[in-house]
């Protein structure tokens, strides 16, 4: 070791000419140069290597290989095991800064002889940071480009395919091989016209467009395009990239989706209910026609959908009975945003409906709301004559129930005389039978009595005779009952009257 006098430094015991004669390309070098020996020492590290390691040439010189090499690294003694076989390596290895830093560094190391015969290394050493996180971003962006499901196609200026992911191989159904080299709108078949015009429009940025496209088994798929050009620093074009994105199954469940919504629109266009349906943002997105009839709205369905919420309550205010209250009802509703279920409401006309309130929500998001009006006017005159049935039918109740107890009374008093009448039976009978025995003792006297004798009411009419009135007058029985003495011309009427007056004046 000796210390050059001109530059103060320290140097090994290599000869004074090599380096006077390699100094000045050492000293010019961007990259740092080490001379090492077998044995890991170091003789010679240049600026740059001070630079890069952040350590004085003479703390180089003194810690040696081990103090700037990561000995962890594996392939160190891969990279020591060929140089002392072949002479020369060319590699990466891990480097220590004197802040601890490690990096990875390009190495090339030169074995040579000294003019005493001693061997050395002439190694060189280029930090690759910045490279090795190009190659990593680079291979991550590679990696998740092959994971995604998304195809994704690399084309030149020329529009021809330099690349695929895995993503267009599975989506499409192509090798790499089949694709190299072509145009993707010709591969897929895309239904989108190809003219300057649109290529234009390309060049001009990124665009997205929903196209149709065709799987190598030629099935059809629906697919968004998304074509981006991709400039380099100098802002030249190089290339293209073109992302699919499968649509084939969301176009399907959309119009599965709006097939099923024309379905309901179709049926609440035909039910008798009024159907109001308003979005999150307060437009009207769709009310059947009931609801322009029931509202005596001028205009279609068609014609009002989009309209704001407060547009319509102006629309429709005047055919509520109260429009003031039930505006303020209607602001209270959906302030409040909950559901309102046969809310009866009384309308300018004189009818009646029943409202209801959805509010339609899902996950807990709101969608909107929808407003059903069902008229039940003649349910409530049903409802009214039903109560004026129920009415009579307890006043009739009451009167029944009256008479019911009125009869009770009565059979109660029936039950007394029955048994009054029981009571009195015996004696009724000895009577009856009394009375019989006097008319048969009448009977036998009236007709065994040898005087006439007749029986007649006030006017003169016989009701019986005896036998002897039959021998006076010469009338038979028969003959004589139902008639008038006058009549028959037993006797005048002139003797009739006088003997009836007499009578008369004899009773009072």
């Amino acid at each position: 070791m000796y210390k050059n006098k001109q530059s103060g430094t320290i140097m090994s015991d290599v000869s004074k000419e090599f380096l006077i004669d390699y100094r000045t390309i050492f000293k010019s070098s961007p990259d740092a140069v080490i001379i090492t020996q077998s044995d890991g020492s170091i003789s010679y590290a240049n600026s740059a290597a001070e630079e890069l390691f952040g350590y004085t040439q003479r703390e180089i010189c003194e810690i040696g290989r081990s103090g700037i090499v990561d000995t962890a690294d594996p392939h160190l003694d891969l990279m020591l095991a060929e140089r002392e076989k072949t002479g020369k390596y060319n590699g990466e290895l891990m480097h220590i800064k004197k802040d601890g830093t490690k990096f990875a560094a390009e190495i090339s190391a030169n074995a040579f002889m000294d003019e005493k015969g001693v061997k050395r290394n002439l190694i060189t050493i280029r930090d690759i940071t910045k490279r090795k996180i190009d190659e990593n971003r680079i291979k991550f962006q590679a990696l998740l480009l092959s994971k995604v499901n998304d195809a994704v196609f690399g084309l030149d200026l020329n529009f021809r395919i330099v690349y695929l992911n895995w993503g267009a191989k599975k989506m499409f159904g192509y090798t790499q091989e089949e694709v190299l080299g072509r145009n993707p709108y010709e591969l897929l078949q895309t239904n989108i016209n190809q003219d300057l015009h649109s290529k234009e429009q390309v060049l001009n940025g990124r665009t997205s467009t929903l196209v149709g496209v065709k799987h190598k088994n030629g099935n059809n798929l629906i697919v968004e395009q998304n074509l981006t050009k991709i400039t380099s620093e100098s802002v030249t074009t190089a290339g293209y990239v073109v992302i699919y994105h499968d649509m084939t199954d969301y176009k399907m469940a959309e119009n599965t989706a709006q097939h099923a919504l024309k379905r309901l629109y179709s049926i609440l266009s035909n039910i008798r209910a009024s159907v109001l349906l308003v979005t999150n943002d307060n437009k009207v997105e769709y009310l059947n026609p009931a609801f322009c009839d029931y509202f005596h709205l001028r205009e279609q369905p068609e014609d009002l959908i989009g309209i704001s919420d407060k547009t319509m309550i102006k629309k429709i205010k005047n055919s509520y009975i109260d429009p003031e209250a039930e505006i303020a009802r209607i602001k209270e509703i959906t302030t409040t945003m909950k559901p309102v279920t046969d809310e009866e409401v009384t309308m300018k006309t004189g009818e009646t409906c029943i409202r209801d309130f959805i509010p339609i929500t899902m996950d807990g998001k709101s969608y909107g709301r929808l407003w059903l009006h069902l008229d039940i006017s003649e349910r409530k005159k049903v409802e009214e004559h039903k109560q004026n049935l129920l009415e009579s039918r307890e006043k009739l109740t009451d009167k029944l129930q009256a008479s019911n107890q009125e009869l009770v009374s009565l059979t109660q008093k029936l039950q007394i005389t029955n048994q009054i009448v029981e009571a009195n039976r015996d004696e009724l009978l000895t009577v009856n039978l009394a009375l019989k025995e006097s008319q048969e003792k009448f009977s036998k006297a009236f007709h065994a009595n040898s005087a006439s004798v007749i029986i007649s009411d006030l006017d003169g009419y016989f009701s019986d005779v005896n036998h002897s009135y039959t021998q006076l007058t010469g009338y038979s029985r028969s003959e004589l009952i139902g008639n008038r003495s006058v009549d028959l011309g037993i006797i005048r009427s002139e003797d009739r009257e006088r003997f009836q007056k007499n009578w008369q004046t004899k009773v009072l």
